[in-house]
Formats: C-alpha cells, sequence, structure tokens
C-alpha cells in the first residue's frame, strides 16, 4: 500500500480564505517501509503572506514570488496522490486546504486520508502530547526545525513508519486507497 504524507505552509487564517505557499508530499511504501518518490515546492499563493505566518514559517512574501501558483503545479501533484491514501498530522487542515487548492484549479479531488493525530492516539495513548514535536520527542525521533513543509512531511514520515510498524489491530493496514 502506498501514502502520500503530506505538509502544506499556507499564508494564514482559515482555510476558506488562506492559500498555499509551500508543500511537500512524500510517497511512502508501507511494505517496504521506505520513501519511494518526493515532491516539493515553494507555492505562489497570488496574494499577501500574514506576518506572523512569515515570522512563525520563515516564507516571505520574496519567496514565493517567482515560485509557480497551485494552478500550474496542480496536475502534477493530482498525479502524485492518485491511487495513495493522503496522510498528514492533522489531515483535515492539509487536506482541505489541498482540496480547495484543486477547486480553484478547477480539479475535483479526493482520497481515502489518514491522520497521524489519531493514530497515534489509538498506538500511543500514554503520550502527554499529539502535537508534531511532542509526540516525536516521545517518541525519540530526530527532527529539524519545524514549520516547513518538507522537514515536517520528514518528520510526520518517521512517525508514521513507527506507526505502521506498532499497529497491532492492524488499523492502517485496512485503509484501502
Amino acid at each position: 500500500m502506498i501514502f502520500s504524507i503530506c505538509d502544506v505552509e499556507t499564508t494564514g487564517g482559515g482555510v476558506a480564505d488562506s492559500r498555499i505557499t509551500e508543500i511537500a508530499i512524500y510517497k511512502f511504501d508501507a511494505k517496504e517501509n521506505k520513501v519511494v518518490d518526493k515532491f516539493t515546492s515553494l507555492v505562489n499563493p497570488e496574494k499577501g503572506i500574514q506576518p506572523f505566518v512569515q515570522k512563525f514559517t520563515g516564507i516571505t512574501d520574496e519567496m514565493v514570488q517567482k515560485a509557480p501558483p497551485f494552478s500550474h503545479l496542480s496536475n502534477k501533484i493530482l498525479s502524485f496522490l492518485d491511487k495513495t491514501v493522503f496522510v498528514a498530522h492533522n489531515v483535515s487542515f492539509d487536506y482541505k486546504i489541498v482540496q480547495k487548492e484543486f477547486l480553484r484549479s478547477g480539479i475535483r479531488f479526493s482520497s481515502s486520508r489518514l491522520c497521524t493525530i489519531q493514530c497515534s492516539k489509538k498506538i500511543f495513548p500514554e503520550s502527554p502530547s499529539y502535537g508534531l514535536s511532542n509526540i516525536i520527542k516521545h517518541l525519540n525521533i530526530k527532527s529539524t526545525t519545524f514549520h516547513r513543509a518538507e522537514n515536517d512531511v520528514i518528520a510526520t514520515t518517521a512517525l508514521f513508519s513507527i506507526l505502521y510498524q506498532k499497529d497491532k489491530e492492524q488499523v492502517l493496514r485496512l485503509i484501502k486507497s
């Protein structure tokens, strides 16, 4: 089974008005327990990034000015996500943002999805917290800085690998793409 582990950074605000500024997706082959493909890109959101978000992520308006807009990446991203399970830490946020960007590009996107927060709660109920930085610290996963799409995908992929291996009830294996 192939999973697409995704993270996005956005302009800020609610799901309805946020736009993607950076996206990273790692295709993960659970049977082989390895990443088999990667996609990452800055994205021109075609609107300003809120100042607190620029400070939080380090992604500035200048950095994304010459990046392609999502509409120019949409077919490649759609192809990349095809026939995989969409995985994210807090999947409802990332999935809704990606889905809205596809809609803006005239594409209806739907996929099976899985949340590593919810999986972590089931598989590691003793963890004091399930935020990405806290759960990977609890599991002794090495990481770099957070709040950049690829760094967060690296951490989420490491977490997902552990979740998949420790999934005694085989909940993750029952998901159909």
